[in-house]
C-alpha cells in the first residue's frame, strides 16, 4: 500500500444550510475536502472555516479520501463501460465524535497536537 506519511486534512465542520434540493452535491459535515502535505500552511479563512487535522496515510489512502460515493446506473457507455451516478460528494467522512468534536461544535480550527489514524474514518452508505 505504500509508505505511511503524515498529511493534513481539511475537513468540513459546519453543516450545510438550505433546502434539501440545494444541499445535493455539497460537502457534508465530516467530509474531507482536501488532503495536503503535512507542511501545508492554511490561510486564516481555512483555519476558521474548517477543521484541520494531521493524519498518517499511505498514498492510496490519501487518494481514496477524496473519492465521491458512486452507484452504478445499470447503463453502459460503449467507450467507457458501466456508467456511474454520484450520490455524495465524498465516500468517506471523519467521525467527529471519535476525536471529541461535539454535535453542536461547528467552529473551525487546526488540531495540530495529535496525529490521527484511519480508525477515525467511516465509509458512507447510499
Amino acid at each position: 500500500m505504500g509508505e505511511v506519511v503524515t498529511h493534513k486534512l481539511l475537513v468540513q465542520i459546519e453543516r450545510p444550510k438550505g433546502s434539501p434540493e440545494n444541499l445535493q452535491g455539497r460537502y457534508e459535515r465530516g467530509d474531507v475536502v482536501l488532503v495536503a502535505p503535512a507542511d501545508k500552511q492554511f490561510s486564516d479563512a481555512e483555519k476558521t472555516g474548517f477543521l484541520i487535522l494531521k493524519m498518517d496515510l499511505t498514498p492510496k489512502q490519501a487518494e481514496i479520501l477524496t473519492l465521491s460515493l458512486q452507484k452504478d446506473t445499470g447503463q453502459k457507455d460503449l467507450e467507457k463501460g458501466p456508467t456511474q451516478e454520484t450520490l455524495k460528494r465524498r465516500k468517506f467522512y471523519v467521525d467527529l465524535e471519535k476525536i471529541n468534536i461535539t454535535n453542536d461544535d461547528e467552529k473551525g480550527r487546526e488540531v495540530g497536537d495529535q496525529i490521527f489514524k484511519w480508525d477515525i474514518l467511516r465509509e458512507k452508505n447510499e
